[in-house]
This record gives structure tokens, C-alpha cells and sequence, in this order.
């Protein structure tokens, strides 16, 4: 019994060994990516804190950017990457043909720009991809740095907090036309708006709206879509037409092409009979 456990346990580590990080479902993504870029200072009220993290595998990407982000190289200056103590990696990124590689990663302290160091390691997943194991920080004030020299990304709007939500009434239908109505949207702080009507999202009409609606004299409509629909339909009906002119072009071509090669043909025909009916009258 107790060689089985041990043949099963020893399976076992073999197997989980194997495990590639790159595969999805083998690593997890850090939190607050945009918040982690060199160029982000910290921000009052919203600090990284990777004391919070599990040790483990991790990939970096923010929703807005193109592709993962590399852990720093070099040195950082404290206050940045979104946290008072930043950490950054102290040495070079591998190459796939490398598989995992062991590495160190600095904390910037009061004793200098490596104050503290932890052991981690990176796997090449691709082109510009990395797949990292962190090791969960010993204080709140420490957050590991991805993004070289990026600033600070802007926040989802989708997200709680990020948008300003009002609540509006019936007087900013479509099917309000009260003449006497005057609503003035000038006061409005520019960004981002949530707006809801007895806690449903309301969304702005896509077609022309009439004077005198929505409660004021001159309603904001969004023609984006319309705009991008109309200029289809242009380049559609432009390639329709051209095609259209190259058909009739061809089809005149081909008409004027036959009626030239039969007046060719009778040209030569006169050609031909005016010698045999001359040598006929001399015959004669």
C-alpha cells in the first residue's frame, strides 16, 4: 500500500512538471496591468500592492494595449509603476529556445534601487510574450513594474466608478416635443456617462431627430454609424457604376469592332470583283 502512494505521488510531481505556463488555464493575469507601466506614478487611493498575489505563473496585458507586457529592465525610480516601492527585473528577458529561465527581481528601497531582491523565473511564450513566476511580495508597498517607460493607462469606463451616472426622465425622449422645454447640456463635466432611467441604461438614438425633441430645441443625436453606413453605400454604388461602364463599354467596343471587320470585308469584295468584270468586257 504504502509503494503504491508513493508510485502515485511520484507520478504525479512528473506530471505537473511538464505542465507548460504558456498554455491557457497554467497562469493567471496580474491585476491593475495599466496602472504598472514605468512612466505611472502612484496614484493617492489606488496603490499596487502585490502582497495580495498567490506565488505563481502571470501574464501582463492591459485591455488597451497591443500586446503582453515585459517586465522592466533597468532600474525605476521609486513612486512608479503604480506603487511607493516598485520592483523590476535584474537582468535580461530569454529567448524561447531558453524554456524557463531562473532570474532576479529588484525592490527599490531605502537602501537603494535594490534594497531587496526575490527569485523568479520567465518562459518565453513567443514573439514579445512572456509568462512570468512572482513571488508574492513580504510588503504592501511593493508591486512588480510591466511596461517600459508607459504611462499610466486610462481607466475602463465600463467599470464601477469610472463613469458618472445620471438619471434622466421622459423629458429626453425622442417622443418629448414640448416646445416650451429648453434643456441645456453646457453645464456637463466632459467624460465618460452612464445614463439610466429607473436604473436602466438608455441608450442615444442613431437617426435624425426632429426640432423641438428630447426636451429642448436643438437634441444631440449619434450619427457615427450612419456617417460610416452612408459612406459604404457610396463605394458600393461607386464600384456598382464603374462595373455598369465597363460592361457598356466592352459591349459598344465589340459592336463598333464587328461592324468595322464587314466593312473590311466588303471594301475587299468590291476589290476583288471590279478586276473580273474588266477582264469579262475585254473577253467580250
Amino acid at each position: 500500500m504504502i509503494w503504491v502512494l508513493t508510485l502515485s505521488f511520484c507520478l504525479t510531481c512528473c506530471v505537473l512538471g511538464d505542465i507548460d505556463p504558456c498554455l491557457d488555464g497554467n497562469f493567471e493575469l496580474l491585476d491593475s496591468p495599466g496602472l504598472r507601466g514605468g512612466a505611472c506614478k502612484m496614484q493617492a487611493g489606488n496603490v499596487i500592492c502585490d502582497r495580495s498575489i498567490r506565488n505563481g505563473w502571470y501574464k501582463v496585458i492591459h485591455e488597451d494595449d497591443f500586446e503582453h507586457r515585459q517586465m522592466m529592465e533597468g532600474i525605476v525610480s521609486p513612486n512608479y509603476c503604480g506603487t511607493s516601492n516598485p520592483i523590476w527585473l535584474n537582468g535580461t528577458h530569454p529567448v524561447a529556445a531558453d524554456g524557463i529561465v531562473n532570474r532576479t527581481a529588484c525592490v527599490v528601497g531605502i537602501h537603494g534601487y535594490c534594497s531587496k531582491e526575490y527569485d523568479i523565473q520567465i518562459k518565453a511564450c513567443g514573439e514579445n510574450e512572456y509568462v512570468y513566476y512572482l513571488i508574492k511580495a513580504e510588503s504592501c508597498n511593493e508591486g512588480y513594474c510591466f511596461g517600459v517607460n508607459l504611462p499610466c493607462a486610462k481607466p475602463n469606463p465600463c467599470e464601477e466608478g469610472n463613469s458618472i451616472k445620471m438619471d434622466v426622465k421622459e423629458d429626453r425622449s425622442t417622443s418629448c416635443k414640448e416646445k416650451s422645454m429648453s434643456m441645456c447640456d453646457n453645464s456637463l463635466k466632459h467624460g465618460w456617462y452612464r445614463i439610466q432611467r429607473n436604473g436602466v441604461d438608455m441608450k442615444m438614438p442613431t437617426t435624425c431627430v426632429d426640432q423641438y425633441s428630447c426636451g429642448t430645441v436643438s437634441p444631440i443625436w449619434l450619427s457615427e454609424n450612419e456617417q460610416t453606413t452612408k459612406l459604404w453605400e457610396y463605394i458600393l454604388a461607386a464600384v456598382a457604376g464603374i462595373i455598369v461602364l465597363f460592361i457598356i463599354v466592352s459591349i459598344v467596343s465589340y459592336i463598333l469592332f464587328k461592324k468595322t471587320l464587314r466593312l473590311k470585308k466588303i471594301q475587299c469584295d468590291k476589290k476583288f470583283q471590279e478586276p473580273k468584270k474588266q477582264s469579262q468586257l475585254e473577253i467580250q
